[in-house]
């Protein structure tokens, strides 16, 4: 029962007393020094936007199709001279033996040459790959306007953070002359 009554009576004299200490707090522009310095109150915090253009590499690729003739080899070409030039040396007599031999062997030559060419063509596809750049540019935060009240006056500054509430502050004093 002690108990109670002592709870009792000193519960109003407890919040009394925190009330008080928190309306203090509140109406104090700076915290107690600590040992690395003091605190302000921050009254207002802007960011600070800047146009910031950058380039991204963007790879681009395409589909190229053209169609190709078979590499053909010259064993067609020499056998058809070879059979030209035999049928051709069945022709002629003396002087005129010989160059149909030669004519012979060229147009044999000239139509095997045609038949192993005309062949169908081959599809071929390729992928072609270059690299452009894209540019952006957007609004970014670079820091931000902070204003903040130290024993009743405003001061501003610029931060690259946002401080939160409080504000940490070396002050420095110096002998007037």
């Amino acid at each position: 029962m002690h108990r109670i009554l002592t709870a009792a009576l000193t519960l109003p004299f407890v919040m009394l007393a925190e009330t008080a200490d928190a309306g203090r707090d509140k109406d104090r522009d700076y915290r107690e020094r600590d040992r690395h310095g003091e605190f302000a109150r921050v009254v207002e915090t802007r960011p600070i936007f800047e146009n910031v253009t950058f380039s991204s590499p963007q790879r681009e690729c395409r589909e190229e199709t053209r169609y190709e003739r078979r590499a053909s080899s010259a064993t067609g070409t020499i056998l058809g001279g070879i059979a030209g030039g035999v049928v051709g040396n069945r022709f002629g007599e003396g002087q005129g033996k010989d160059a149909m031999t030669v004519a012979g062997a060229l147009l044999g030559a000239s139509i095997a040459h045609e038949a192993t060419r005309g062949g169908d063509a081959e599809r071929v596809t390729t992928r072609r790959c270059r690299i452009t750049h894209e540019v952006h540019e957007e609004q970014r935060v670079v820091g931000y306007r902070v204003t903040y009240r130290y024993h009743g006056r405003e001061y501003t500054t610029r931060l690259p953070y946002q401080p939160g509430e409080w504000i940490k502050l070396r002050v420095d004093v110096s002998p007037a002359y």
